[in-house]
């Protein structure tokens, strides 16, 4: 255990989203404002890495202030990739990006709403090769976007409980065992759903159910990249095709 509430050493207040890289732990407290950097415990780090001592690296005292940069109102779900911090700022309906190594403030992207490139209530996020895919909860879909420019890409889903829609997506992960670059014409494929949902889906032949249950792992291990989606009663396992 590195923080918990009461412990006398800076708790954690609300923790919501987390991410690591080789050294470090980083978490997104809703009670605090704050995204946090620490230590990692030595027998989770990668070999040979070092970080100061101390678990406790530093952190943002983000204070609540609406829509200014670098601050946040309402952080969730938290991604790192290739030296940066993503964070679904959920109340100010964005993604706004730090320097994980300093915790600088770098950009932010998207805005409220519910057209392409919009957001309502942005929970979790992955990176896939150069996208970041945002859960965005209120407009039960998930939207893509150019991790460097934030750039709208496209729109994967609509609400429905037919495999391939979503019921208030919110949690994310990516499981990739090559270096993808989606077409803008490729898309996602669900191919296994585990938990409940309606009985029937929009019309489309049937509902969730107990779905499709993945009993080799080889399976999953033949696909070379898989996005795994949290909603509310359910999680979805989806395929990407269209990749060259």
């Amino acid at each position: 255990v590195l923080h918990q509430h009461g412990d006398g050493k800076s708790p954690l207040r609300l923790p919501r989203g987390v991410a690591c890289d080789e050294t470090a732990l980083y978490v997104a407290e809703v009670g605090g404002f704050t995204l946090r950097k620490l230590r990692l415990p030595e027998e989770f780090r990668a070999a040979g890495s070092a970080t100061p001592r101390g678990s406790n690296l530093g952190g943002i005292d983000l204070d609540g202030t609406s829509s200014v940069e670098g601050q946040l109102t309402f952080p969730q779900g938290v991604t790192h990739d290739e030296g940066e911090l993503y964070v679904c700022d959920c109340e100010d309906h964005r993604v706004v990006v730090y320097d994980a190594k300093t915790l600088a403030y770098r950009r932010g992207f998207g805005s409220e709403g519910g057209e392409e490139g919009e957001l309502l209530f942005p929970y979790g996020c992955a990176v896939i090769g150069q996208e970041l895919i945002v859960a965005d909860v209120a407009n039960h879909r998930l939207s893509s976007f150019s991790k460097r420019s934030g750039k709208f890409v496209r729109t994967i889903g609509k609400e429905g409980d037919a495999p391939g829609r979503f019921r208030s997506p919110r949690a994310l992960a990516a499981l990739s065992h090559t270096q993808p670059t989606p077409k803008a014409s490729g898309g996602w494929s669900p191919f296994a759903l585990f938990g409940g949902g309606s009985d029937k889906a929009d019309g489309e032949g049937g509902g969730s159910g107990s779905g499709v249950l993945i009993d080799d792992e080889m399976v999953m291990l033949s696909r070379d990249v898989v996005l795994i989606v949290c909603e509310q009663r359910r999680v979805q396992l989806l395929e990407l095709s269209g990749t060259p």
